[in-house]
């Protein structure tokens, strides 16, 4: 089980790709976890890192040549797999930095039963987008 860009490598050179995940479910790519006594003692110091994250998802959703070349160097490969990697990773990327909550859910669930958990725990009580509202609802700020 590889993940971009190594699973375009693996097909190059010659494996054959079965599934992959976002196929069968929409999980979040990444996520920003930060400990709730962080959130009210540095709400500012999120909110900088909310907005240094919400522009560089959009510079890589603006400029594609940028973020292709810093993946194939990053990754050591080709333009052309850094290429197909690139187009997965727009999939993956929120354009306003929301949760995807089915997704999340979903792996709250596997989690759960992983633990042997047997309360119900919702994705909602996990996540509070406060801080991101706030930022997107900032003068000047583009969604």
């Amino acid at each position: 089980m590889l993940s971009s860009p190594h699973s375009f490598r693996a097909e190059k050179d010659g494996f054959y790709k079965i599934a992959t995940a976002i196929e069968y479910a929409d999980v979040p790519g990444t996520g920003v976890v930060v400990r709730a006594d962080r959130i009210k003692k540095q709400p500012d110091q999120i909110k900088r890192f909310i907005r240094a994250s919400l522009r560089a998802m959009a510079h890589i959703r603006d400029n594609r040549s940028d973020a292709t070349q810093m993946i194939a160097r990053e990754f050591g490969m080709d333009q052309e797999v850094a290429a197909l990697s690139y187009n997965q990773l727009l999939e993956l990327l929120s354009p306003d930095g929301k949760h995807r909550m089915d997704g999340l859910q979903l792996i709250v669930d596997i989690a759960r039963a992983a633990q042997k958990v047997e309360r119900q725990i919702s994705a909602s009580q996990l996540v509070d987008e406060t801080l991101l509202e706030q930022v997107l609802g900032e003068p000047g700020w583009q969604r």
